[in-house]
């Protein structure tokens, strides 16, 4: 096998020529033969060698974390990885709508590759059915004073990079946490709650979607309150992982035999 190295220069329509570094695993190749990619971009080496082989594979890199790999005969194409949208977490007084920058919105995102990130759509309501309103600078949450407008809940949207020439454009979904806060401190969460047909508490709450909790349960509220911290019926341990939407479930077996339970969540 030969091994050799080549700087080509690759002409793209509309765009300045641009330098790339080509490195190359190929077979000997006859005499004044060249190897070449389909499509709008020709990569060809001209080189010759002097004996028969093969061109096997060449790898090509765009710019740093950029690579790909051509085999003779398959089109030229820019690797692209997707953005990121961090979660942002709210809180609000029950009955109080709340107004987001979408300048704050923003500054939650990143891409991996510095390309440009464009929001492309808004959910017209929240996960708890909550009106929402954009006017390309502010979004408004317009709760209400009712209990069921005044629980935890979650916004959902999506992005977009805009990467470079003949990459494909990739989205992502973003999440946008509201918690109601009560006088006196209390953060309320509990978004449902059921009994089991043993008798058992089942308790739903809303976080931060991925993020990790602890469901904890007291039996009094007076003075001094003790707070136990439950485990999970999965794998036995304390820590309850919130869903995509922000929701997770717990059943608090063997709770039926408690005359009184009151349940939280908390961080680790």
């Amino acid at each position: 096998m030969h091994r050799g190295s080549l700087l080509l220069w690759l002409l793209l329509a509309g765009l300045d020529t641009q330098a790339l570094e080509i490195s190359e695993d190929r077979g000997v190749m006859a005499a004044g033969s060249g190897i070449a990619s389909a499509g709008p971009y020709a990569i060809t080496d001209t080189i010759g060698q002097p004996a028969i082989g093969a061109a096997t594979a060449v790898n090509r890199s765009l710019a740093a974390g950029f690579w790909h790999t051509l085999t003779p005969g398959t089109p030229l194409q820019i690797e692209n990885r997707p953005p990121t949208a961090q979660p942002l977490a709210l809180t609000r007084p029950p009955g109080v709508p709340i107004k987001i920058l979408l300048a704050d919105l923003a500054a939650q995102w990143s891409d991996p590759d510095g390309d440009p990130v464009e929001l492309m759509a808004i959910a017209p309501v929240s996960v708890n059915n909550i009106p929402l309103f954009n006017n390309n600078t502010l979004l408004l949450y317009e709760a209400g004073p009712f209990p069921a407008q005044n629980v935890a809940d979650a916004i959902l949207y999506a992005i977009r990079d805009i990467p470079r020439e003949g990459a494909t454009p990739l989205m992502v979904l973003g999440t946008i946490s509201i918690q109601v806060q009560w006088p006196g401190g209390l953060s309320c969460n509990i978004v449902g709650t059921e009994i089991s047909p043993e008798g058992d508490a089942r308790v739903t709450f809303a976080g931060i979607p991925g993020q990790i909790y602890l469901v904890q349960r007291a039996t009094d509220l007076n003075p001094p309150i003790v707070w136990t911290t439950l485990l999970n019926n999965t794998d036995g341990t304390p820590h309850f992982v919130a869903g995509p939407n922000g929701l997770w479930t717990h059943t608090d077996l063997g709770s039926a035999a408690i005359p009184e339970r009151y349940y939280r969540s908390a961080l680790p």
